[in-house]
């Protein structure tokens, strides 16, 4: 639907104030109001003369969860925020608040309310400028904030905006002199500021907003107790941090920098506004081919920029393909969360006769997520035979945007639980179909036992529960007939 000619510019929803609008309140032929136009109050208490601008017909303080506001012509003007509806400020005139000055870009900035999987509500604000925005008086370029109580957003040489919360006010941002008001921020080393806002939380670690102070920029910190971090994730969280930090890649999350105080570990991240890739198709819907290639082919670049490096990432799911940004069709996309990640040995392999040899990778550690991995890697856990990480990265990638343009998981469609054991019904899928028998695995001692139930336990949960594992299992080797496999490629236990 084209926008109206009038002076307020209009459509679908949207509704800005142009400069020269004046009272804006031009009728239809009928004389009845036009609910499209922007809506006109006096405030009850101090008489101050209002519009409120938002993309729908709101009427006072109607779904508005957050709100900008700023003076223009005398006239106090308030940017109504709705959730999951971006608004976009700048000179074009198909802008949801249009800025007449010169110094405005046309699209200029971005403001989007949210919300998260921890169910708080965010408001993100992005700049797609040439010229920048003051923030709380600090000049960022092409950044993207999360706001808070306080905030001051400024096209600079134009119009200022304060931010404020109305789904109960968060912790507020930082203030021009770098200091935060009313909360207890906190400075790690000479560079960041940790403010009180929390944008997640995990077992034993929360994340942080935090400011950098020489790059001027909000940074995410993730905050992890040492003392009660088990030596398998410490293990994780070394090698994360060891590999991450030879990693610069703008569809790779990156760390920063990480500061260690006392039990404390302070680690410092990229800031995504956006959630992740599984929340990202909740709220979305199912992909369309081409949001689907776009994400694809980002998620390409980042595994194709590890696996030159030597490294798998072991853990592609959509729940760690994170979005810069919220709300919008086309993420740019970023890979996290490198804890399960391997990094191969390439060190020269010698054989007996004092040749090199050249060896496939080969990583035996089971991890990951059991319905992203693929057969040979649960064939692994059985036979010992190893699998190649890479390909176990390709293979998750596959599934992972097959649940983007289908809306479900291709095989996980029974809803078994991502941290349950799943080797015996491995085991006994590869005794059904010929692979091997028990025999050769009592011989070898591999041979594995059925868990047996909890004493207590719901007996008819737990019958539900073999069902879906078993059922997991029959549609990841669903296809997989191992006699027609070349003899090369069929697995063995000889010389094992």
């Amino acid at each position: 639907m084209k926008r109206s000619s009038t002076s307020a510019q209009v459509a679908d929803g949207p509704v800005a104030i142009s400069a020269s609008q004046g009272n804006g309140h031009s009728s239809p032929p009928n004389d009845k109001p036009d609910p499209r136009l922007p809506k006109r109050f006096v405030h009850p208490l101090t008489k101050e003369n209002i519009v409120i601008c938002s993309r729908s017909n709101l009427s006072w303080g109607e779904k508005e969860v957050a709100r900008l506001e700023t003076t223009r012509n005398g006239v106090k003007q308030i940017l109504a925020l709705q959730l999951d509806r971006p608004f976009i400020v700048g000179r074009a005139k198909d802008c949801d608040y249009v800025v007449s000055s010169k110094y405005a870009s046309g699209r200029h900035l971005r403001l989007l309310a949210h919300t998260t999987d921890s169910g708080h509500m965010f408001v993100s604000c992005e700049d797609l400028s040439s010229n920048g925005l003051l923030w709380n008086g600090r000049k960022l370029s092409q950044a993207k904030l999360l706001l808070g109580k306080g905030d001051i957003i400024e096209i600079p040489r134009c119009q200022a905006f304060a931010y404020r919360h109305l789904q109960g006010d968060p912790p507020p941002s930082e203030t021009k002199d770098g200091k935060e008001e009313g909360a207890n921020a906190r400075r790690i080393g000479h560079r960041y500021t940790i403010m009180s806002r929390i944008l997640g939380t995990g077992s034993f670690s929360q994340v942080y907003l935090a400011c950098d102070g020489k790059q001027k920029k909000q940074i995410a910190c993730k905050r992890q107790c040492m003392r009660k971090t088990e030596r398998q994730d410490f293990i994780n969280m070394e090698r994360e941090l060891i590999i991450l930090s030879k990693l610069r890649h703008p569809n790779i999350n990156s760390v920063i920098e990480w500061i260690q105080e006392d039990s404390w570990l302070y680690l410092f991240i990229e800031i995504v506004t956006g959630s992740d890739l599984f929340n990202w198709t909740l709220k979305q819907g199912r992909a369309t081919e081409g949001e689907a290639i776009f994400i694809a082919y980002q998620l390409l670049l980042a595994l194709s920029f590890l696996h030159e490096r030597n490294i798998a990432h072991r853990d592609v799911k959509p729940e760690n393909v994170l979005l810069l940004s919220a709300g919008t069709r086309f993420p740019h996309v970023q890979l996290a969360d490198f804890g399960l990640s391997w990094e191969e040995d390439t060190t020269p392999k010698v054989g007996l006769d004092g040749r090199a040899i050249a060896l496939p990778p080969r990583a035996f550690t089971q991890s990951g997520t059991v319905a992203y991995q693929p057969p040979e890697f649960h064939m692994s856990a059985v036979l010992r035979t190893g699998y190649n990480p890479y390909l176990d990265d390709s293979w998750a990638l596959g599934c992972t945007l097959a649940l983007v343009l289908l809306g479900l998981h291709p095989f996980d469609q029974s809803g078994a639980s991502p941290g349950a054991d799943f080797t015996f019904y491995v085991q006994e899928h590869l005794l059904t179909e010929g692979v091997t028998t028990r025999e050769e695995l009592e011989a070898k001692n591999w041979w594995i036992e059925e868990k047996p139930p909890d004493e207590g336990g719901n007996a008819e949960e737990e019958d539900l529960a073999k069902i879906a594992k078993r059922d997991l299992v029959r549609r990841i080797f669903e296809g997989l007939h191992w006699r027609d496999y070349p003899e090369e490629f069929r697995p063995s236990l000889e010389g094992m």
